[in-house]
């Protein structure tokens, strides 16, 4: 049997109209006669806000570029520090090593401190923007002096301890963003869980790099300060993202919020007093002096 159609059921002085699913208000219907009606139906239509890979895409880089680019720095000091011990052996003893390796995690100590700060006060985007640039420029410090390989851990932590709350707020908060509103396929669980899949891959990646030049026959001299300005790729990437980011929308309110809780009412702005209201049975202050004057007199 053919399928009928509501045309061929509906009876012949039934107009039929569609409108779409996302439309808003009241649809505009044409006039009709006596004895007609018109049906209205719902039909799905293009979708402003309809999810995008493309989108998708794009926030995860631009917050998993950053991660890549800390787990790739964090590791791959290990296989630094190890040929650099090779290199200069007088100059990296024991107390060297160890200040150049925990120099990182005070930066990452103080970064989370001061750019998860940061982050609530000037936005999302110009914190990521700025530990960014900290992870881009901390390459360039090193040299194989302790301490100035010791300061460009330092800053490198700096922008590793900045980072961590940027992504964790950017993924909470991109839902609410108008770059990314209604456009993602992943949840916030799952845009985490990405970006700590890249920070691991960006560990990987650590080793494979410099596996791959000591296999081709590189001066271990040019070897870590590869390997170290390898990091600067990543992190220039997550650079770029982030300076064409918008604010979230619950940022733009949670500072509203904030600023009238501070403000409080001024003096310009002082609430209207409340009328003076007399209770029944009350004398006025006037009618009181007048019965006072009245009684003296008397």
């Amino acid at each position: 049997l053919k399928p009928f159609g509501l045309k061929q059921l509906a009876p012949a002085r039934l107009h039929i109209r569609y409108r779409t699913t996302l439309s808003n208000g009241p649809l505009a219907l044409p006039p009709h006669s006596p004895g007609e009606t018109t049906l209205l139906l719902n039909r799905p239509g293009k979708d402003p806000d309809k999810k995008s890979w493309l989108a998708t895409i794009w926030l995860v880089t631009a917050t998993g570029a950053g991660s890549f680019a800390d787990g790739y720095q964090l590791f791959t000091i290990d296989l630094v520090m190890a040929i650099i011990e090779k290199e200069y052996p007088l100059e990296m003893g024991a107390v060297n090593k160890s200040m150049t390796v925990g120099a990182c995690f005070v930066g990452i100590i103080l970064g989370q401190l001061v750019f998860g700060w940061c982050a609530d006060r000037i936005g999302r985007r110009l914190a990521g923007m700025v530990t960014a640039s900290l992870r881009c420029c901390s390459p360039r410090l090193a040299m194989g002096l302790a301490v100035q390989l010791s300061l460009s851990r330092f800053v490198f932590g700096l922008g590793i301890g900045g980072n961590d709350p940027f992504n964790a707020a950017l993924c909470a908060e991109a839902n609410n963003s108008p770059s990314f509103r209604g456009k993602l396929h992943f949840s916030p669980l799952q845009m985490m869980t990405a970006v700590k899949l890249l920070f691991h891959a960006g560990n990987a990646m650590s080793s494979a790099f410099v596996l791959i030049l000591m296999e081709t026959g590189v001066d271990l001299d040019h070897v870590w300060r590869s390997a170290l300005g390898f990091g600067c790729v990543p992190a220039l990437l997550a650079f770029v993202l982030r300076l064409f980011m918008l604010e979230p929308h619950a940022l733009e309110q949670a500072r509203e919020r904030s600023a009238n809780a501070i403000s409080g009412p001024c003096a310009v702005d002082k609430p209207p007093e409340a009328p003076n209201v007399e209770e029944p049975g009350q004398l006025s202050q006037q009618e009181s002096e007048e019965r006072r004057a009245a009684m003296a007199a008397a």
